[in-house]
């Protein structure tokens, strides 16, 4: 399972590579938000629910049921298989309004060619629900390959369609008005679905193997139905997350048409390391975790959680800081092929370094998840996405307003997404704080301290390398230059961590060897010299392994939902100072009991009395081993002993609460002051007196088989001796056996303890012992009656009171659960803290940074709320051509003509390049030239609001003109709109307003032939690098047509609806 897993994501990673290259990041973010919308319809509607709820349950079906779960698969199966294909239906259906949904009407993605997609893409919804179902069925019967290697041959397939669409005559144009009969669309749409259909069928084959009964039985299983608030919880989980989401992508989708696509990119690729430490180094770890937690272990999850935190932290942060310090040189490597441009490349790099550090706050978030869904809390993970998503919100919404360039909006989204997790985080570490005390805090620093030293080190090196790479020797073939200084960069950071790491003597080093040696093909390159816990490492049964691969994240960068107990939920670690029963007490003593059954001496927290609590664990009851069986015992015990709430007499402790919880039930008396039973008789009581004080227990047993019910005298450590002499009962609780004669026999024990080290034992007490002892149908108010007639005199049995312990409070699952006001509470601090900490450092990084190059400057940071999206309308225009211009009356000659339109060609490679003056230019006579142009003639008129520039030289200086309806003959028949001066890379121009209302027709100083919209845009070079020659790679053109591109529809009612929909298909 392990290489079909990596397998999937490597060739899940050239899927999404070839993507990019082969569309372009326009139409690849047009596919992707397409693409995506089958993924998040089916985990709203059963994929989370599958995971965390229904597949848990199917386990225990398999083991509980005498059909071994056959009934239970063949009900899932009908009632999901109906619901995908409803749900299928009705989502092609409103495909108009879920495109709209998920982009920006009036924003630079062509929501056309979007909406078409999604027809052809939302069919995927109906298969992969079922490839989740029959998966899950799959891995309950023990098959876990097909599962794994599914994945692997839709990416084959879509793989193909890419390479088909490649050489498949012409391509899509990221503003072009499609329809559904467009044979590229058709390709991609259709075949793009066809991977993911044969991803499902694939595995029935293997069903039919494995002998799954896979015939229609409608119903739902009462399993199922008992969890229903839970999965009420994971829907609201889902819906708030996917709103998220929606927001991010809309911000993305208005700023810049490959945004989205580069957004997806950069998530999908901070995934691979994850999802490697997710299959691979965790493997073992995490199921223990959460078994720890369903077992109420909070020390144990206390050492997992420290110990799975240290080495994801261990494995992710160099890896973080290679993204962070590397990442524009990364994506250029990777990315920067075919129609995916080297500035499209560069901006994934920035986001890429920009959003790295997501992967801690991401993966802690993760580790917190599965304590709380291991605890069956799953109204807490609803809270902690609410506090994700607000802040993720709030930081996107701000994203336009601060970036410098409209392209560099994705990167601060993606800092946003970090900074939403970081919130997270930080309200899961408080809320379990206070389940666990102490998160060893100070030992996870230490060793994240010494990570991070020894990467930034490893950074250090690679960094002094890749400026030996960068010499002329090797730029001469800058492909293979890029691919080399990507690989030996990471090599190089990688060894130098590895071996400062080395001499830390850090304990998850070992831990951390042994699970590496464990991924295909680094085992001959691993070797471990220090002994490692066993505990913390080897190879999971395949249930766990099954689990931990379930686990995997969307391509919404949210959170995916680990699976719950289903039920097998113990009570806390029962240990002296604990709290029990949602905090309501907390233990002072344990009294002994059974394995089932644990006696407790505790004090209500609320008013300070002292309590008796029986507190019963029916899964640990001798011949019950699975949950239905447990919670119909559970019900038993509870309806029998409730019937003593009635029973007033002095050999029963009186009850005062009967609490059911997730292990079983709680029975709460008043406490009996006194001494155990067993101890009294250790001091040679008066037999006379021993048998006085068993009266009241004979009574206290009439009374109980009166009301219809037991007492339930069936252990020593349940009777104490009262201060006055009495034996009681003083830990109540029915349990299932418990009988009447029981209750008889257990008067006779009581009696013999009592009597244990008298001797010789008066005949007619010794005759009324053994009549209760062998003689279990003997009458118990007989019995008491003698017992009270024998015992009179002037003995006393003297009971001296125990002290009462008052250990110190220690943390456990058994704690108080915080309000939903609480939470929110910590939640909305958070939010506070976290948004204060990422605008000091947006103010601080905007101050550092002065150029454009960056997301963040201080001109960016002055704007006074002005959007970078410009929310007139303004997309990206593709001009239809490109070519060198010079005034009719212009000196000198063409500057390499031929190459010019290569600005707009796409490629940031390809560059058009001037020839080396030695004198500037200049207008006075004596010059050789008063400047050179390049006129991009646009697709239609537009008012143009800016212009980006990649590939110049510093030193550079143009003007940016608009000509009227026909390619002027001089200088003077243009206007200017702006002017600057170009920077090393790239530069964006904004066009003011004033410039361009300047440019209107009948406006005071306008030139007549220059109207409103112009389709020349003219890029007037005054001033070179000189002795350099003025370089240009790539030239975009952002500004508002004349009228709405057809790539923006807006369904705003059904009809509407239905008629965007006619069209596309028409």
């Amino acid at each position: 399972m392990a290489v079909a897993t990596l397998l999937s994501r490597i060739t899940g990673f050239f899927r999404n590579l070839l993507i990019g290259s082969t569309m372009g990041a326009g139409v690849a973010s047009a596919y992707t938000s397409a693409n995506t919308l089958p993924n998040l319809i089916t985990e709203i509607v059963l994929g989370a629910i599958l995971t965390s709820l229904v597949i848990p349950v199917l386990v225990r079906a398999e083991k509980e049921d005498a059909d071994h779960g056959a009934a239970f698969i063949r009900r899932l199966l009908t009632v999901a298989s109906a619901l995908l294909v409803g749900v299928t239906v009705l989502a092609v259906l409103g495909a108009p309004w879920l495109v709209q949904l998920s982009l920006d009407a009036n924003g630079k993605v062509n929501v056309t060619m979007a909406t078409v997609f999604a027809y052809l893409l939302l069919p995927q919804i109906l298969f992969y629900g079922l490839f989740a179902l029959l998966m899950a069925v799959l891995n309950t019967k023990g098959i876990f390959g097909p599962g794994a290697w599914a994945p692997v041959i839709n990416n084959v397939i879509v793989l193909v369609v890419l390479l088909a669409y490649w050489f498949l005559p012409g391509s899509l144009d990221p503003t072009q008005h499609v329809t559904i009969t467009d044979p590229h669309i058709l390709l991609l749409g259709a075949g793009t679905t066809v991977g993911v259909v044969v991803q499902a069928l694939m595995l029935f084959p293997y069903l039919r193997m494995a002998g799954v009964d896979l015939r229609p039985l409608w119903g739902i299983d009462d399993r199922v139905k008992q969890f229903a608030g839970m999965g009420l919880a994971i829907v609201v989980y889902v819906a708030i997350s996917q709103a998220g989401y929606f927001f991010t992508n809309r911000i993305a989708s208005a700023a810049d048409p490959g945004a989205l696509f580069i957004y997806q990119q950069h998530w999908l690729l901070l995934q691979v390391p994850y999802g490697v430490i997710g299959v691979t180094l965790l493997t073992a770890i995490m199921p223990r975790l959460s078994r720890n937690a369903a077992d109420g272990d909070n020390q144990g999850v206390v050492r997992d959680l420290t110990m799975a935190t240290k080495i994801t932290l261990m494995a992710l942060i160099p890896v973080i800081v290679y993204f962070t310090v590397f990442g524009t040189t990364i994506s250029s490597a990777l990315f920067a092929w075919g129609r995916f441009d080297a500035t499209s490349a560069e901006t994934l790099g920035s986001t890429l370094s920009f959003g790295g550090f997501t992967l801690v706050p991401y993966s802690i978030v993760l580790l917190h998840l599965r304590v709380f869904y291991a605890r069956e809390q799953a109204w807490t993970p609803t809270f902690i996405i609410i506090a994700i998503t607000l802040t993720k919100v709030i930081l996107s919404y701000l994203a336009p307003f601060l970036a410098t360039r409209s392209d560099f909006v994705v990167v601060l989204l993606a800092a946003a997404n970090g900074f939403g997790f970081i919130t997270g985080a930080i309200v899961g570490a408080v809320l379990l704080h206070r389940s666990l005390g102490s998160l060893r805090g100070r030992e996870v620093m230490r060793s994240t301290t010494w990570v991070l030293a020894a990467s930034l080190a490893g950074a250090l090196a690679g960094w002094l390398l890749d400026l030996v790479l960068r010499g002329d020797w090797l730029m001469q073939f800058p492909k293979l230059a890029t691919l080399m200084r990507t690989g030996l960069d990471g090599i190089v950071l990688v060894a130098v961590a590895g071996l400062i790491l080395a001499k830390s003597g850090l304990e998850e080093i070992a831990i951390f060897g042994r699970a590496l040696a464990c991924i295909p093909g680094l085992r001959r390159f691993v070797s471990v010299r220090q002994s490692a816990p066993e505990d913390m490492v080897g190879v999971p049964n395949a249930a766990d392994a099954a689990d931990t691969y379930n686990v995997t994240a969307l391509s919404t960068a949210s959170p995916g939902l680990p699976p719950m107990s289903a039920g097998f939920v113990r009570g806390p670690k029962l240990v002296p100072g604990a709290a029990v029963a949602n905090g309501r007490y907390r233990l002072l003593a344990d009294h002994g009991g059974t394995n089932a059954m644990r006696l407790w001496h505790a004090r209500e927290q609320a008013s300070g009395r002292e309590v008796a609590l029986t507190i019963i664990d029916t899964m640990r009851i001798p011949g019950i081993d699975d949950y239905r069986t447990a919670c119909d015992t559970t019900d038993r015990i509870i309806d029998r002993t409730s019937a003593l709430y009635e029973a007033k007499c002095a050999g029963l402790a009186q009850i005062r609460h009967i609490i059911r919880d997730s292990a079983g039930a709680i029975v709460v008396a008043d406490w009996t002051p006194g001494s155990a039973l067993a101890a009294v008789g250790q001091g040679r009581p008066d037999p006379y007196a021993a048998a006085f004080a068993c009266a009241g227990l004979a009574e206290a047993a009439v009374t109980a088989h009166r009301l219809d019910t037991a007492l339930g005298i069936d252990h020593r450590d349940r009777l104490r001796i009262s201060s006055s002499g009495e034996a009681v009962l003083a830990f109540p609780g029915v349990m299932p056996h418990n009988s009447y004669g029981q209750d008889v026999h257990g008067v006779g024990v009581a009696l013999s303890l009592l009597l244990e080290n008298v001797n010789p034992v008066p005949t007619e007490i010794a005759e009324l012992q053994d009549e209760a002892l062998h003689a279990r149908s003997a009458d118990a108010e007989t019995l008491a009656d003698r017992l009270r007639r024998t015992g009179l005199g002037d003995a006393e049995l003297h009971a001296a009171d125990e002290s009462t312990p008052n250990p110190e409070a220690r943390p456990g699952f058994g704690e108080a659960s915080r309000r939903p006001t609480g939470i929110a509470g910590i939640g909305a601090l958070a939010i506070v803290v976290v948004l204060a900490a990422a605008l000091i450092a947006t103010y601080v990084v905007g101050k550092i940074n002065r150029s454009d190059n960056g997301p963040l400057n201080s001109g960016s940071l002055g704007r006074a709320g002005s959007s970078i999206t410009q929310g007139d309308g303004a997309k990206a225009i593709t001009p239809t051509a490109a070519a060198y211009w010079a005034p009719g009356n212009g000196r000198g000659t063409p500057d390499n003509p031929d190459m010019v339109p290569l600005v707009i060609d796409g490629n940031g490679t390809t560059e058009w390049r001037s020839d080396e003056y030695q004198a500037q230019l200049s207008s006075s006579a004596t010059s050789v030239k008063s400047g050179m142009g390049i006129m991009m003639t646009l697709p239609e008129p537009a008012t143009v609001t800016s212009l980006r520039i990649d590939g110049a030289k510093s030193g550079t200086h143009v003007e940016i003109r608009a000509a009227g309806s026909a390619p002027p003959a001089t200088v003077d028949e243009t206007t200017e709109l702006a002017s600057a001066d170009l920077e090393d890379d790239s530069t964006t121009i904004d066009i003011p307003k004033a410039a361009r209302q300047s440019a209107a027709p009948g406006a005071e100083g306008s030139a007549s032939t220059v109207p409103a919209h112009t389709q020349y845009v003219l890029v007037w070079i005054t001033a070179l690098p000189v002795p350099d020659a003025a370089e240009i790679s790539e030239i975009g053109v952002t500004g508002v047509v004349d009228k709405p591109q057809s790539s923006t529809v807006k369904p705003r009612t059904a009809r509407s609806m239905a008629r965007a929909a006619a069209h596309a298909v028409a």
